[in-house]
């Protein structure tokens, strides 16, 4: 079971969505839409796929709201055993079930699937959310690229928004939680980064103008007695 959360029904409580990979082949989404008491009413299940038809071991999940209806939706950033990614949008709908996905952006070129990292918010200040991809190249340079939504939910372009030169930044050093950091209405990236003299510090990417971030800037940090292994950031909608 995969887990995501989101105001998937628009109701103004958020719901749980289960993506269930049966041994048998088959996936399905299931939704546990929350009640009045903040419980969950008995799930349900809208998509399922055909035996053998998806690899949901291949998959990078995050939710949105990518169509601006105001219903949270379900993003899959895929990637195939030739080398080629895709993104696959799972539109809510007002029950709170997803209808079928919709391929969008396809690359065969993007690189490798394991280097990114997947992430969701508005980063543009459009009312939708946008994915946003970390790169961590094999040269040892990393990258922030944006895939703005459309009003149809889908994906056609990216652009670089971040680059930093090899030996500056390890992903594997890093935990990304995105929010609005500083109230602008634009979200960004933050992070904590555990050093490998036990220092611990957190960063953060604040979001720009023409779907850019800035310099990284630096905050809160420690020396000793917080134990980056030891730490989990919580993301808003993502497990």
């Amino acid at each position: 079971m995969r887990l995501n959360s989101g105001d998937f029904n628009g109701d103004g409580r958020d719901d749980v969505a289960v993506w269930y990979d049966y041994a048998d082949g088959r996936d399905a989404l299931w939704t546990f839409t929350a009640n009045v008491r903040g419980g969950f009413n008995t799930p349900f299940t809208s998509w399922t796929s055909p035996t053998g038809n998806w690899t949901a071991a291949r998959d990078k999940q995050v939710t949105g709201d990518f169509n601006g209806d105001g219903r949270d939706d379900l993003a899959v950033f895929h990637g195939y055993s030739d080398g080629s990614n895709k993104i696959f949008t799972f539109l809510s709908a007002p029950t709170g079930g997803f209808n079928y996905p919709t391929g969008s952006w396809t690359s065969t070129s993007w690189g490798s699937w394991d280097r990114t990292t997947v992430h969701a918010g508005d980063f543009d200040g459009d009312g939708r959310d946008d994915i946003a991809a970390w790169y961590d190249y094999a040269d040892g340079h990393d990258s922030i690229y944006v895939f703005p939504s459309s009003p149809t939910g889908t994906f056609s372009s990216t652009t670089e928004a971040w680059t930093t030169p090899a030996g500056n930044m390890w992903r594997n050093h890093m935990s990304i939680v995105i929010g609005d950091y500083n109230g602008d209405g634009l979200d960004d990236f933050g992070a904590l980064y555990g050093y490998d003299d036990g220092r611990v510090k957190a960063w953060t990417w604040s979001a720009q103008s023409g779907r850019t971030f800035a310099k990284p800037v630096s905050s809160w940090g420690v020396t000793s007695g917080f134990s980056f292994a030891r730490a989990h950031v919580v993301e808003r909608y993502d497990s």
